[in-house]
């Protein structure tokens, strides 16, 4: 996944996975690499996390510097944020529907090949 891409949906699947209650840096981490089907780049998890935190949306609390030891809680400018992005949340999936119906009308309408995933129609590349 590309990284500007990886780190708007990290910010908003991180403050989500705070409005269930406060997390480990660890527990984050494997909720969203299980929710993203790959792991995460090792340590990514603790940079978001200082940055949510710089900018308010978090807090950590606990541990006495080690980030594994802390828990994170959404705050209240971390609950705004959300609510303040979800219209705009609501319309990307809209828009990555629209694309996953074009996708399924492309693999309708294509033959591609089972084992490689390539396209086997004249004038078309992959």
């Amino acid at each position: 996944m590309k990284r500007g891409l990886l780190r708007g949906l990290a910010t908003f699947m991180i403050l989500a996975e705070l409005t269930e209650g406060p997390k480990r840096g660890y527990e984050i981490d494997r909720a969203l690499s299980s929710k993203l089907d790959a792991g995460l780049p090792p340590g990514y998890i603790y940079v978001m996390l200082e940055r949510l935190e710089r900018k308010g949306l978090v807090r950590a609390e606990g541990g006495s510097g080690r980030r594994r030891h802390k828990a994170y809680s959404i705050t209240t400018e971390g609950l705004n944020f959300l609510l303040e992005h979800e219209e705009h949340i609501k319309r990307l999936m809209r828009l990555l529907q629209d694309i996953s119906i074009a996708l399924e009308t492309i693999r309708e309408r294509l033959p591609i090949s089972q084992s490689t995933g390539d396209l086997h129609a004249e004038g078309h590349k992959a």
